[in-house]
């Protein structure tokens, strides 16, 4: 029987959902160095991925190793940051990458922000300071710096994957 493609399409969202939004919490309970867990979350999905899409070749162009650069960085970094701060600050500062995307595609695509774009930056880099003026350890500081890298990393992927097309 062949499963129509906007079925498997959402099955695979909410398959993505689920392991997206139990990442953090295995992440933290996992007596694992973050190397470790960030290598074997990537042959988990290097698998999946190659299972699903069987007839994809990669081409190998500097967009395409830029995305996987970017893409490795960001899984490396998020399991880092989630290591030593709270699942919840590595998220939504991982999730800053929209921003990312905005200031950096100027550079990268050659795309001008609106003046809403410029606002939406604005706003989201004053909130984020929010993450960095409380009286936290040295561990937590360290792990919300790797969230901001990883969110940064992850406007990479972005960046790259639109330059592919």
């Amino acid at each position: 029987m062949k499963i129509p493609v906007h079925l498997r399409a959402i099955v695979a969202l909410v398959i993505c959902a689920l392991l997206w939004s139990s990442g953090g919490l295995l992440i933290k309970t996992l007596p694992l160095s973050p190397l470790t867990i960030a290598g074997a979350r990537s042959a988990i999905a290097a698998l999946v991925i190659f299972a699903w899409q069987r007839n994809v070749r990669p081409t190998w162009s500097k967009a395409q190793i830029g995305s996987i650069v970017s893409y490795m960085l960001t899984v490396i970094l998020f399991v880092m940051a989630t290591k030593n701060t709270t699942a919840a600050n590595a998220i939504l500062l991982q999730y800053t990458a929209p921003i990312w995307v905005g200031l950096f595609s100027v550079f990268v695509t050659k795309e001008k922000p609106t003046r809403i774009d410029i606002l939406a930056v604005i706003v989201v880099m004053s909130g984020m300071t929010i993450f960095f003026l409380d009286a936290i350890s040295p561990g937590a500081m360290l792990g919300n710096t790797l969230a901001v890298l990883s969110g940064i990393a992850f406007a990479g992927v972005a960046l790259f994957m639109r330059a592919q097309r």
